[in-house]
């Protein structure tokens, strides 16, 4: 059942001549996290159908275009084993990646001077529309009359 939902996927995602997700490293030819994800999986006894089809689609892959699961596809099959909706797969990687925010945000604050000048004023060069009716830019945002709802006072009127 897995091997032929495997295939069916790899040939109809291959024919269509389209990338699928969760597979291929821009890097790598194994992407390291997705090997020690798949291996913490292993030794807590998540790995369900979802993994096991994901890691079936990697077997396809591989043999055909030389093409491993990446972290984002080992993050789906393991989590979606776990119980959890596949939308959630975004927040989670991007937990990975607050550390390396955190560092930023720390480095901008202590080493960089406050509102230092990252270019001359005189070198921005404005290239919009040369004029545009605000009125209604600002009562349809988007399509919804956000503005009214949200403020009382109009731009421009006390």
């Amino acid at each position: 059942e897995i091997p032929d939902a495997a295939l069916k996927l790899v040939d109809d995602h291959l024919q269509a001549n389209r990338r699928i997700p969760g597979f291929g490293h821009r890097y790598h030819n194994a992407d390291p996290r997705a090997v020690r994800l798949l291996e913490l999986a292993e030794d807590y006894g998540c790995v369900g159908p979802h993994t096991s089809l994901a890691l079936e689609v990697q077997e396809i892959l591989l043999e055909r275009k030389g093409v491993r699961m990446n972290v984002d596809g080992a993050n789906a099959g393991i989590l979606s084993d776990m119980g959890f909706d596949w939308r959630t797969g975004a927040g989670v990687f991007m937990i990975g990646r607050l550390p390396g925010l955190i560092s930023h945000v720390y480095e901008e604050k202590v080493r960089e001077p406050a509102f230092r000048k990252f270019f001359e004023i005189e070198e921005i060069q404005y290239d919009g529309e040369e004029k545009r009716i605000l009125e209604a830019d600002y009562r349809t945002l988007n399509g919804s009359e956000i503005w009214k709802t949200t403020n009382t006072k109009e731009p421009g009127r006390e």
